[in-house]
């Protein structure tokens, strides 16, 4: 005991070796290790709550969007078909294959168990059984897909008709047909990278990580029956990596259209084209974390480009000590203004309303 109270004091006992730097050392190493345990358990604690509210989210944006299918479009183009107006009944069953009634009653039951599951989301919440469960349900995508192509080349062949123009122009901006209409062919794999994202940030010693590895295959599976709208999945999930990686908000319906890298004040920016907007990032680490500057990030509408010796995107509207625009330096700077131009003009001719 008398030990003890002297080495407690920091008094060495003649003799023996001095074991206190040792037990300091040891102590640190010990806290450092649960510091960083708990800590970083915490932030995937708080991922994984993030990633279920997403889930929720976005399935009831869909719905919605679903919707809004019919209400605008289906129901209304079906009144007028059956008087013979503005559309053909045949015309009619094509753009909207009847596969889209199915698909929505299917969605409507996904979000109900999912409202039940994530109405107050925790670390132990568990939905892979609702994707298992609905998987050989989903299936009915395949139907719609199969007839994309089809309803695609039918809605192009109708929007030259000024009359149908006139009234798809109507209807408010974010419910554009067209973009409605692709909303289906990226669902699928929305979820596998939702659920994958989520597996990322499920323990293996959690209740839900077996089966979210099943429902991962599960809906990989479906979606590798959907090989004629391969390129359209490739696309959406390079979107989607780009939104996590730059921490943009999720736009239904975006598509990228091209990415590199080009030069502005002597600096390589990653520049991103998609169908809604124009991105110029810098990547930078700040504290040990990979961060994105912007430089620009731009609605398609409101983007103008030229070239010269430089690649020229200007801020429309703005002139004089106001003009926004920053001049870029690169390789391929004539097909990048090229393809600007060309999604400014589908974005314009999109949302021209007809007097």
């Amino acid at each position: 005991m008398d030990e003890w109270i002297a080495w407690a004091r920091g008094e060495t006992i003649k003799g023996e070796m001095d074991y206190t730097p040792h037990l300091v050392a040891l102590l640190i190493v010990v806290g450092s290790w649960l510091w960083y345990y708990f800590y970083y358990r915490s932030q995937s604690i708080d991922v994984r709550v993030r990633i279920l509210q997403e889930i929720l989210s976005t399935e009831e944006a869909y719905v919605e969007y679903l919707w809004k299918i019919f209400d605008l479009y289906v129901d209304p183009l079906t009144t007028l078909a059956n008087e013979n107006k503005l559309i053909t009944p045949q015309k009619l069953k094509i753009i909207f294959p009847a596969s889209l009634s199915t698909i929505l009653a299917t969605n409507e039951t996904l979000l109900e168990k999912l409202r039940k599951r994530i109405k107050r989301p925790r670390h132990s919440t568990e939905i892979a059984d609702v994707f298992l469960d609905m998987a050989p349900f989903l299936k009915c995508y395949t139907a719609f897909l199969n007839q994309f192509d089809e309803s695609q080349q039918m809605y192009t062949q109708c929007i030259k008709d000024s009359k149908f123009k006139r009234f798809v122009n109507e209807k408010p901006s974010d419910a554009r047909l067209d973009s409605l209409l692709i909303m289906p062919v990226q669902r699928i794999p929305r979820y596998v990278l939702l659920l994958k994202e989520l597996l990322k940030h499920t323990e293996p010693t959690h209740r839900d990580f077996k089966d979210l590895k099943a429902a991962v295959e599960a809906l990989e599976s479906i979606g590798s029956h959907l090989n004629h709208s391969k390129k359209l999945m490739d696309n959406l999930n390079r979107v989607m990596e780009i939104e996590r990686m730059l921490g943009i908000e999720h736009a239904h319906a975006r598509r990228l259209i091209k990415e590199g890298e080009l030069i502005t004040d002597g600096k390589k920016h990653s520049c991103f084209l998609f169908n809604d907007a124009f991105i110029a990032a810098r990547k930078r680490k700040v504290a040990f974390v990979t961060d994105w500057r912007f430089t620009i990030h731009l609605p398609i509408q409101q983007v103008m480009v030229f070239v010269n010796d430089s690649l020229t995107i200007q801020k429309s509207g703005t002139i004089g000590k106001n003009q926004i625009s920053y001049s870029f330096q690169g390789t391929g700077l004539d097909q990048w203004e090229k393809e600007i131009s060309s999604a400014c003009d589908v974005a314009a001719n999109s949302t021209l309303q007809l007097e």
